[in-house]
């Protein structure tokens, strides 16, 4: 059966991007939910009365994944909100339902994470203390866990959810209809296991209520609301305008057109949001890499030879080679540089090990992004591991995976580690850091900026 008549395209929109955003999502979920501390490993650091040392950098760093993962689902979620121009029972045209369906699975993910945390991993007094703490080193503040809790009791959430899936249930052959779309099919295809993620009955949601009374009960002051959640069908935009302030970036066109002239292929960008709301998730002032690998120009005088398939892709103003939680993909500088700080460092090798660096890592372009932060495979990348699979090993470098948490990770400030302390890198400029004092610093100068960026004091938010 072809798609009902009234499903017409009213306007050409790109979801290809959320698709490939969900579907990544879709497979991070349990992968996370796998290796969470072990229901045997949790009992037995109750009974002791505390985590080992090692258990405890286990559960922040897998909490930091966690919530990163969660803000990820959310930020679909708003995004999905914003493509919905009508009511919900109003939604007739093939780009709403197409916003609808990706935007109702993200919610169906964002229960099962929810789920999971509260009545699976955290069903402990100790446990949930652990979660409220403040873990510093990954940019957590206190009392996360209690606001999941409390969103993932809202009566509002539950009715939203609730008129979703009566309204699929209404739509059933508009819904078999979206199996045969050529952007949605795939999401349509694993709604069922979606679905199952979600439990909206009256008893179901008595009983999640009633457990959150008691723990708030015994909290007492722990009654702050994450509105963060399954915001898709009402506001979900209007939330992350409000959590969201200073969307004005410090690098402006004018500074763009500055460091453009300057920048080689090869060079790495570091990057910085004063404010993100991952800033809280990802650990350290300067959260964020990417890898300039030029111009379609400076890409034909440094004698870079790519497939023709990726030559087609890099292309125009086509730059940056960046992963993001749509994938592994070339992109405008000015997108990159869609920042408010950004330091440039450039690797001091040879225009042959830089060209052959670039040669190599842009076969990872179209990858889908690597949410479980696993350096050990290569069919999803990290932002970072763009730069450690493009220099790792081309003329004696060695790129050093630091363990953290069980994991050997290489984050950006590791990356200006090495342009401060070894031969690797150089810091070459650096601009909007600190934001009362926007301006360009070079070389030394550069370099001491950075340095009393992240290695003097804390960050302070600047």
């Amino acid at each position: 059966m072809g798609l009902d008549r009234r499903l017409v395209y009213a306007r050409p929109m790109p979801h290809q991007q959320h698709i490939n955003t969900l579907l990544a999502l879709a497979d991070a979920v349990p992968e996370l939910i796998g290796d969470a501390l072990s229901a045997e490993d949790r009992k037995a650091a109750v009974e002791r009365g505390a985590l080992r040392p090692e258990e405890d950098d286990r559960v922040g760093y897998w909490f930091s994944r966690f919530l990163t993962l969660r803000e990820d689902l959310w930020e679909l979620l708003g995004e999905m909100d914003d493509d919905v121009k009508v009511p919900l029972t109003k939604i007739e045209l093939l780009t709403d339902w197409r916003s609808f369906i990706v935007g109702f699975s993200a919610a169906c993910l964002l229960v099962r994470l929810d789920r999971f945390l509260v009545f699976e991993f955290a069903v402990d007094g100790h446990m949930q203390r652990k979660l409220n703490e403040a873990f510093p080193e990954y940019r957590i503040e206190r009392k996360r866990f209690s606001r999941i809790f409390s969103a993932y009791s809202d009566p509002a959430t539950m009715f939203r959810l609730y008129d979703a899936v009566g309204f699929l249930k209404r739509n059933a052959k508009f819904r078999e209809a979206l199996k045969s779309d050529i952007l949605v099919a795939p999401v349509v295809e694993r709604l069922p296991e979606f679905e199952i993620y979600l439990d909206i009955s009256k008893r179901s949601y008595l009983r999640r209520l009633i457990q959150y009374l008691k723990y708030k009960w015994r909290r007492r002051g722990a009654s702050a609301r994450d509105q963060t959640i399954f915001a898709v069908f009402e506001a979900g935009g209007r939330m992350a305008a409000k959590m969201n302030p200073g969307k004005t970036k410090q690098v402006t066109p004018e500074v763009l057109a500055i460091i453009a002239q300057q920048l080689e292929p090869g060079d790495i960008l570091v990057t910085r949001h004063r404010y993100a709301l991952t800033n809280f998730f990802l650990p350290g002032t300067w959260p964020h890499a990417a890898l300039y690998v030029g111009t379609p120009e400076q890409r034909e005088q440094s004698g870079i030879k790519v497939p023709p398939p990726t030559e087609h892709r890099w292309r125009q103003n086509k730059c940056t080679l960046e992963a993001l939680r749509d994938g592994v993909l070339f992109r405008e500088l000015s997108s990159t540089l869609s920042v408010d700080a950004f330091v440039v460092v450039r690797v001091q090798a040879s225009p042959g090990a830089i060209r052959s660096a670039i040669e190599r890592v842009v076969k990872h372009e179209g990858k889908m992004y690597n949410f479980d932060f696993d350096f050990f495979t290569s069919d999803r990348l990290v932002c970072t591991e763009v730069v450690y699979r493009a220099y790792d090993g081309v003329e004696g470098f060695h790129l050093p995976l630091i363990e953290r948490a069980g994991r050997h990770t290489l984050t950006a400030e590791d990356i200006l580690d090495l342009a401060i302390d070894t031969d690797m890198f150089n810091i070459i400029a650096t601009f909007g850091y600190p934001h009362e004092n926007p301006v360009f610093s070079y070389g030394d100068e550069a370099q001491k900026v950075v340095e009393a960026s992240y290695r003097s004091a804390p960050d302070s938010g600047n």
